[in-house]
């Protein structure tokens, strides 16, 4: 078909054109601008949630209200997960660079285990749940997010055990000890990650279910800002200070933030699913 000059397709496909080529150096600024980019991530956070908490409370709708407060609550759990899964691109990856037997393999080709564990573990979880919902003691969304909070702190301690053995041998830490960790992971994201994307159009109000899609997706944004300072709580050069100096940095932020407050993340998100589960008014 002849596309005519000036039709509203035409003017679409220009206006996608320009808007692109405006947004391109305005995302390489931000990228590059780091502290006015948190501030714009801090500022749109607090508005977004601060709308939705605002459109809770205000609902004539109590269901509604209520569900909206559920979905506030997941949008926290959900951040915090993502700030310590993202560690995997970024302190993980040092970590298997310098102190890891890689066996000649690339430090960075170990970013495709998570991937390859999907793969394999998809299929099986979407079984596990399929057949949990037909005998009707599939968990509720809250109790998912529990699971998946609790295999990220699993996979923590795993890893601390590591830097723990290469400290104490003066040895390079086994594989074993990485793999198990990104298994652990693996599930933990298998358990939130698309759970909580289904979840969000059954909690939000069909007049607001895109404005709380995009607040789902800025959670997401946040929690990888958060990676980003816990990963510079541990990275320094190797150079400047000794080897059993920066295991013991990477200990130390791993069994604090990823192992104990993930656990006691996961085991406040059990205590609140009551209540969730109250307010959630018959979604599962």
């Amino acid at each position: 078909a002849t596309t005519i000059t000036g039709t509203p397709a035409t003017s679409g496909r220009w206006l996608v054109i320009g808007g692109t080529v405006i947004i391109i150096p305005v995302i390489a600024f931000l990228i590059h601008a780091e502290k006015l980019t948190n501030i714009i991530l801090l500022g749109l956070g607090i508005l977004c949630i601060g709308f939705m908490l605002y459109s809770a409370l205000t609902s004539h709708d109590k269901v509604e209200g209520n569900r909206l407060l559920v979905f506030i609550i997941l949008f926290f759990f959900h951040m915090i997960f993502w700030a310590l899964y993202e560690q995997a691109g970024g302190s993980l990856n040092i970590l298997t660079d310098r102190y890891i037997n890689r066996h000649g393999i690339e430090a960075s080709q170990f970013q495709a285990v998570p991937g390859m564990f999907i793969v394999l573990l998809a299929p099986l979880f979407s079984v596990i749940w399929m057949k949990l919902r037909q005998w009707k003691i599939e968990p509720y969304t809250p109790v998912k997010f529990f699971w998946g909070l609790f295999f990220m702190s699993a996979g923590y301690f795993v890893i601390v055990a590591g830097t723990r053995f290469s400290l104490d041998s003066g040895r390079l830490m086994p594989l074993i000890f990485l793999v198990t960790m990104y298994f652990f992971h693996t599930v933990g994201e298998l358990s939130i990650s698309p759970v909580g994307l289904s979840v969000v159009t059954k909690l939000s109000p069909g007049r607001i279910a895109g404005f709380a899609m995009g607040s789902w997706f800025l959670s997401i944004a946040l929690g990888h800002k958060i990676a980003g300072f816990l990963g510079q709580m541990i990275a320094s050069p190797g150079s400047e200070i000794s080897r059993e100096a920066t295991l013991m940095s990477f200990s130390r932020v791993y069994i604090i933030w990823g192992g104990f407050f993930m656990m006691g993340s996961a085991a406040l998100l059990l205590l609140l699913t009551p209540v969730l589960r109250k307010w959630m008014k018959g979604i599962h």
